[in-house]
């Protein structure tokens, strides 16, 4: 019994041993040389760390006295360059200024947005508001959510801002507002002489934030930097850090640690005493594939500017940029190496020609209220072409509507405003009429006169085929003027002779030009008011009732081979008025020549093309988003 007993208090003695040993890894004291790791609590983007500090930490007092600024700070730099708006970015230190009165001071460009400064103003949205609610809660203009959204609060902090730091109060934070919120010198809401704690974080390639967009500022401040404010941190950010240790002291590995940024905010961080490289026709180095750097980022930046290059500069000199590049030398009359010598860093911050601006093809219109990129490309194009003149802003207003009309009626387009297919293609061509061209042309043009003109048909092309397509987009059976005698063309003429009674072969000869250029010549809009007021045959009886004409068109129908009816006659018409079928064959019978007008209309607007009428095509082509035989968009 004994025995037994023994066994048991050994074993429980064992158990309570181990138990022991395992709860003592519970109380182990942390290693006091690592730094806590404190989880983001989701307020701020990016996963911060911590709280963001409020102040740029004082530094501590030296006995010694500060270091006297380098000489190049203290000239006046009156004789310094001066870049041109089309010149490359300048990477010398900017104070900001106050806005002229009167002045935007949120008003950018493509090539802001690009470097990280888009327009924030109220209804925006997303990382780029959250970083400036952010900044603006460490400066103690916003006591808010850190949401991302631009509400009314975020925009009345951003106007405290600009009050206090010299800057139109307009509540918008554009790129001049950016900058100084950024940078150290900014003036926080409460100045306050006591030294606030700072604790930083580790910052390296790849790492994204509001840290990164304050030390981004601080270097661009010290000479050291010249890319955008945005956030990333790139390998044009981590070789300005890079510059920045080396001329301190410190060690060069690229990295923003504690002691980097410690040295970066005090007042004794030394400023570069030559000024980041800029694509300076002086400069030495020569920019070539697989380079980095400074440089780099302006020639892209540059390349942007002149819409050689897409996207955004990354100081990385790739194969898009080398493509870029060397199209930019084609352009200019220099030698396409795709390689930046000296010569071309010298065109480049001249005069330069930029390129053409194209708008990618698109399945629909482009009208008032749009915005996007495709509208800027329109907008960039038709200030090439010198018919716009406002802010190219990717939205589309009342003055883009009037620069299109105006370009629309030079080219010898319908004037509607509206840039459909016809006119998008009409723009990207090397033959769009200029606006100076255009007037030129109305000061000495003569009224075309029929009997100078001979037999035209299709297949013709030149100036009496131009002057004969002129007259029909006067009288609007044509919507372009290209001087080829097309398929358009063509129906167009049939058009006209249908309407006018005359034989409707498409052959404009004597008669029908005379007719034509007359001045009781029938318009299209006379033709369609005519045909709606042409009595409907009435539908065959059935053994119940006669259908009764519906007033809507019935899109829950299918119109096919055959069918006959009201609902056919008015799908009928409506191909008339769109250009696909003529007057004589809207006849009520889904016939052959309906058949053949659905198929063009299918394939015009992106349809599947069957020659049946089903709800998608019933529904598009009697919205205000059909595109006529032309491939415009000729509304209800």
């Amino acid at each position: 019994m004994n025995r037994k007993w023994r066994k048991r208090a050994c074993a429980a003695a064992m158990l309570s041993g181990m138990l022991l040993t395992l709860t003592g890894c519970f109380f182990v004291q942390p290693d006091p040389s690592l730094e806590p790791l404190t989880i983001s609590d989701g307020s701020l983007p990016f996963g911060t760390a911590s709280s963001l500090p409020t102040e740029t930490p004082a530094p501590t007092e030296m006995a010694e006295a500060t270091p006297t600024p380098d000489a190049w700070q203290q000239n006046s730099q009156e004789d310094w360059e001066d870049w041109s708006a089309d010149a490359l970015p300048t990477t010398t230190p900017h104070a900001a200024t106050t806005a002229a009165p009167g002045q935007e001071s949120w008003q950018t460009s493509l090539s802001d947005y690009n470097a990280g400064y888009p327009v924030l103003k109220l209804g925006s949205t997303g990382d780029d508001v959250a970083d400036l609610q952010a900044q603006l809660t460490a400066l103690r203009y916003y006591t808010g959510t850190i949401d991302g959204r631009y509400t009314t609060e975020t925009q009345e902090a951003v106007r405290e801002f600009q009050e206090k730091n010299g800057l139109t109060p307009d509540g918008i934070a554009g790129r001049e507002t950016q900058d100084m919120l950024y940078s150290s010198s900014a003036n926080s809401s409460v100045i306050s002489a006591e030294a606030t704690d700072e604790t930083y974080y580790l910052l390296k390639t790849g790492v994204t934030g509001i840290e990164v967009r304050r030390l981004q500022a601080r270097l661009m401040e010290l000479g050291y930097y010249s890319g955008g404010v945005d956030g990333l941190y790139s390998a044009t950010t981590a070789d300005a850090v890079r510059a920045f240790q080396r001329a301190n002291g410190l060690s060069a590995d690229g990295q923003a640690g504690v002691q980097t940024q410690t040295k970066l905010y005090s007042t004794s961080a030394k400023y570069n005493s030559s000024p980041v490289a800029t694509a300076d026709p002086d400069a030495s180095r020569e920019l070539s594939l697989g380079m980095s750097g400074n440089d780099v980022y302006a020639l892209q930046q540059r390349l942007i500017q002149l819409r050689y290059l897409d996207g955004v500069a990354d100081g990385v000199f790739g194969t898009e940029t080398q493509s870029a590049l060397a199209a930019y030398q084609a352009a200019n009359g220099l030698t396409a190496t795709g390689t930046a010598n000296a010569a071309t860093l010298k065109k480049l911050n001249g005069s330069s020609k930029a390129a053409s601006a194209t708008i990618a093809p698109t399945s629909s219109t482009m009208h008032e209220g749009d915005s996007g990129e495709n509208v800027y490309t329109l907008q960039a194009r038709l200030f090439e072409l010198g018919y716009f003149s406002g802010r190219i802003d990717g939205r589309y207003g009342s003055e883009t509507t009037e620069a299109v009309r105006a370009f629309q009626k030079a080219n010898g387009l319908a004037a509607d405003g509206v840039a459909g297919r016809g006119t998008i293609k009409q723009l990207n061509s090397s033959k769009a009429v200029a606006y100076t061209e255009a007037a030129e042309a109305e000061e000495t043009a003569a009224p075309a006169d029929a009997s100078t003109l001979s037999t035209m048909r299709k297949g013709d092309s030149g100036d009496g085929v131009l002057a004969l397509q002129q007259r029909l987009v006067e009288l609007g059976y044509l919507t372009s003027a290209d001087g080829q005698f097309g398929s358009g063309t063509d129906r167009a003429v049939k058009l006209f002779q249908e309407a006018n009674g005359l034989t409707a072969d498409g052959v404009a000869g004597p008669g029908t030009l005379a007719l034509l250029f007359g001045n009781d010549a029938v318009t299209n809009e006379e033709r369609i008011e005519r045909l709606k007021a042409t009595p409907t045959p009435k539908p065959e009886k059935t053994s119940s009732a006669t259908v009764t004409p519906t007033p809507k068109p019935n899109l829950n129908v299918t119109l096919q081979w055959q069918s006959k009816g009201t609902d056919v006659k008015q799908y009928q018409i409506r191909l008339v008025q769109l250009g696909y079928l003529t007057e004589k064959k809207a006849t009520g019978t889904f016939d052959q020549n309906t058949v053949d007008a659905t198929k063009a209309f299918q394939e015009i607007n992106g349809l599947k093309v069957d020659g049946a009428a089903g709800k998608d095509t019933l529904t598009l082509i009697y919205s205000d988003k059909a595109l006529n035989a032309e491939g415009n968009s000729a509304g209800i």
